[in-house]
């Protein structure tokens, strides 16, 4: 049973996604030229003259993305598609930023990838919802729209404002899906430090009556997106009128 959810850590190698887009947008400029000889031969001379003046490949992936995105200004997320069939997207910020941190692993923990959780291909896509980290990856694709179906579009996967109690009250059409998370949480263990007992009960057995005071010690997990540590952990006993 998934009880809270499900949560791991892994030490996980592969290429940047921006390195890779990068590169199939060097690709398709080339065969899209390749007809034109002169145009063949200034490319490698261009190649050329890069490596003699040791120009650094930031720079040129800067360049790359910057050129696609003006080519192509109305594409705003990058889909991806597995094997399975399941879709999910990211917004083209997070996929095509440079200093990102965005991957297409090969390795789990030193290893090639293991076939549960991905193999050959996965995307990881750090701070945002485990979803969009896409096993068995078979296809890439820049669009104007994010992924088609219940793992992009479906209920679970959207955001909806705390005042809504009612799903059908809201268009899903209109909110977005999960994306960037703020913070998970939860308390795995509860344990009693300190019950104000009556004369003759025991402690095993009592059943709380209202106003009983109860300390105790409570262990558990939280985690952020987006890269942001958890700074403080507040914890209520009485259904959030109080924290401490």
């Amino acid at each position: 049973p998934w009880g809270q959810g499900a949560i791991s850590t892994a030490k996980w190698g592969g290429a940047r996604l921006v390195d890779v887009l990068a590169l199939a947008a060097e690709e398709l400029s080339a065969e899209e030229g390749s007809g034109d000889k002169k145009t063949k031969k200034a490319t490698k001379k261009k190649k050329k003259a890069s490596k003699g003046k040791g120009s650094e490949p930031l720079i040129q992936t800067l360049q790359q993305l910057q050129t696609l995105l003006q080519d192509h200004p109305k594409f705003q997320h990058l889909r991806f598609e597995s094997l399975d069939g399941m879709m999910a997207s990211i917004d083209v910020v997070k996929a095509l930023n440079p200093f990102g941190d965005v991957i297409i692993a090969y390795e789990m923990n030193g290893v090639d990838l293991p076939r549960d959780h991905g193999f050959p291909l996965r995307v990881i896509v750090p701070g945002y919802a485990a979803v969009r980290n896409v096993k068995w990856l078979s296809k890439l694709e820049l669009a104007e729209e994010e992924a088609e179906g219940a793992w992009q579009r479906g209920l679970n996967y959207k955001v909806l404002p705390p005042a809504v109690v009612d799903a059908k009250q809201v268009n899903l059409d209109v909110m977005p899906g999960l994306g960037e998370v703020s913070v998970f949480s939860g308390i795995t263990d509860v344990t009693n430090v300190r019950l104000s007992l009556e004369k003759g009960e025991v402690e095993d057995k009592v059943r709380l009556k209202p106003g009983q005071t109860v300390m105790v010690k409570a262990s558990g997990w939280a985690w952020a997106g987006g890269g942001r540590n958890i700074v403080r952990v507040d914890v209520s006993g009485n259904n959030g009128e109080t924290w401490e």
